[in-house]
């Protein structure tokens, strides 16, 4: 079995979540090794991405600022759809990333860098919110996929630090700890409602590998931004390397 769906099943049963078998035949679809975010490219931009203090600063405000639009996305479709039980999870998930944006945005200033100068755009994107809506099932699907993504990309995130000797990178690691073991807990509540949602409604899988889709799409423009950044900086970004 593919190491990461190992892993996966692994942390899901230390929830005490056993995914059903119409769970299991989309995510044996899902994981593969060229999924965008498990995708070698990502592993190297990431390494690259943490070598530069810069990019570390706008990696971490994209960071901060996706927490914030998920969380307003959580509140929202929680308080139109959802009945009682899951509003309470779906709540509770919302404090958790509007936590994680302001712990994301708390570790800009360890690269030298200050959050005000990247800002513009931010209200915007905020309000396109308003814009947003899913039925309760189609959010959820969004959602475990996107939880899936970031507990893979935190993983990998911890072990470029580990790799690592650089102090700055060191002081960030409780950080991202915290926030990874928040969004496992995340990854296995929502795995729990899809995998009964597709056992209930098989035909919903379609649905569930339409977000999936969605996600790695979403996460080939993200690196595609990344790269963009690192092309628009490109003088900056070698002479923090020593190159010119």
């Amino acid at each position: 079995m593919n190491s990461i769906k190992k892993e996966l099943y692994e942390m899901l049963n230390s929830f005490d979540v056993s995914p059903s078998k119409e769970y299991k035949k989309c995510i044996e679809k899902y994981l593969t090794s060229d999924l965008s975010f498990t995708s070698d490219l990502m592993s190297g931009l990431a390494k690259t991405i943490f070598q530069s203090k810069k990019m570390m600063a706008y990696y971490l405000l994209h960071n901060s600022i996706d927490e914030a639009k998920g969380a307003a996305r959580l509140r929202m479709i929680a308080g139109r759809y959802a009945d009682e039980e899951l509003k309470q999870k779906m709540m509770r998930h919302y404090y958790d990333e509007m936590n994680h944006s302001k712990m994301f945005a708390s570790l800009i200033p360890l690269t030298g860098f200050e959050a005000e100068p990247y800002h513009d755009g931010v209200a915007e994107e905020i309000d396109k919110i308003l814009d947003f809506d899913d039925n309760i099932k189609t959010f959820i699907f969004r959602v475990h996929s996107i939880e899936v993504r970031s507990w893979r990309l935190l993983l990998l995130h911890l072990k470029i630090i580990d790799e690592s000797n650089a102090e700055y990178m060191e002081e960030m690691r409780p950080t991202i700890q915290r926030i990874l073991e928040d969004e496992m807990r995340h990854v296995s509540y929502t795995a729990s409602y899809v995998s009964q949602w597709l056992h209930e409604d098989p035909e919903l899988s379609n649905t569930f590998i339409e977000c999936i889709t969605h996600t790695n799409k979403e996460t080939w423009e993200d690196l595609s931004s990344m790269a963009g950044f690192m092309r628009d900086n490109v003088q900056e970004l070698m002479r923090e390397a020593d190159l010119v």
